[in-house]
């Protein structure tokens, strides 16, 4: 049993670390450093495309946990901007078809090389210990949050 005082602690990191991973402050951080101006958003929608799927706009709402308005407004301003092209669906005339453009892969490959520019300059003072702990202890704590709770082989921590 996680202690009270640990749990706040945990509760408080993670809440933290959410807001800033969706803020306004990173996106600006990224934009600058990238010199690609997207949202956080449209770059999670990039990166369900990057693949070379070609995606129904119902789908990327499910992937992306958004309501169909506020993803088709994103789509338009990205097919506006070139990053994304639009086709009709042969099987549903009433359905879209989205992919990526090379520009799309292009701006996403920007942001993803100034998110990693990023990362090394925030954690250049950590040992490799330090963020291989980091790094498996995360992924941990994801794969037990899906789950909801300790992971098969029964660790609890």
């Amino acid at each position: 049993m996680i202690d009270s005082g640990t749990r706040e602690q945990l509760n408080d990191a993670m809440r933290a670390v959410a807001r800033f991973a969706n803020s306004g402050r990173l996106a600006a951080v990224h934009s600058a450093q990238s010199g690609v101006d997207l949202s956080l958003s449209a770059i999670a929608l990039l990166r369900h495309l990057e693949d070379g799927s070609v995606l129904r706009l119902s789908e990327l709402s499910r992937r992306l946990q958004v309501a169909l308005p506020p993803l088709s407004r994103l789509v338009r301003t990205l097919e506006g901007d070139g990053l994304v092209t639009r086709a009709r669906d042969g099987q549903d005339a009433r359905a879209s078809l989205l992919a990526i453009t090379p520009a799309g892969c292009a701006a996403l490959n920007a942001f993803e090389s100034a998110n990693q520019v990023l990362i090394e300059q925030a954690l250049s003072g950590w040992s490799d210990d330090e963020l291989t702990a980091l790094a498996a202890g995360m992924q941990r704590l994801i794969g037990d949050l899906r789950r909801g709770g300790p992971d098969e082989r029964g660790r609890d921590g």
